[in-house]
């Protein structure tokens, strides 16, 4: 599981920095993505003014910071996986926001594990007792929800009635793949961690 963490921009190293940093400035260098990004946002954003205006028609206190959060939690679901994770309405998917959560909670084991991992050998003594780095349920959580997002949007045809302007991050990262033999075996490079 950590070395799928250590896939990320900021863990990575020369050649292998330069290539994902070039792969992703492109993706945000059209106009074109940026637009539908920002309707992404819109979308989000008019959700969570409906939910001001009814706790403000019923002339209820609320907390500010919970509506911020959920905020955060339904654009990350819209613009990064293309999920709809429904975080204003009565049922959120709780799956998706529970292990969101949980991912960004460091307890003091997580804490103490990060500790270890930065002294010489802790990474090596981690790995040696089967610890993770990173919390491997919650990854295998989201994990699963890139791979289902992935096959339901490579199944989806370019004849399709969805809005091409409201296309994700995944979306984009698609399009921008030179075929879908190479998305496949970036994906299982980067999903499986692997070096090679």
């Amino acid at each position: 599981m950590d070395k799928v963490w250590l896939k990320q921009i900021p863990a990575l190293h020369r050649d292998d920095w330069l290539k994902s940093h070039g792969f992703f400035s492109a993706l945000f260098a059209t106009l074109d993505n940026l637009r539908s990004l920002s309707k992404l946002m819109r979308t989000v954003a008019e959700k969570m003014s409906k939910d001001f205006h009814a706790m403000a028609a019923a002339d209820q206190p609320f907390d500010l910071r919970s509506k911020f959060e959920k905020f955060a939690m339904e654009a990350i679901g819209r613009i990064a996986f293309g999920v709809d994770v429904n975080s204003f309405g009565d049922e959120p998917k709780m799956g998706f926001v529970s292990n969101a959560r949980q991912i960004l909670t460091r307890t003091v084991l997580d804490n103490l594990k990060m500790i270890i991992a930065i002294l010489p050998y802790g990474r090596r003594i981690l790995r040696r007792f089967g610890v993770p780095l990173f919390k491997r349920k919650e990854t295998e959580y989201f994990i699963k929800v890139i791979e289902v997002v992935l096959d339901n949007k490579r199944k989806r045809t370019k004849t399709d009635d969805s809005d091409p302007a409201a296309a994700d991050l995944i979306d984009f990262m698609l399009d921008e793949s030179p075929g879908e033999d190479s998305i496949d075996s970036s994906g299982e490079h980067f999903l499986s961690g692997s070096d090679d």
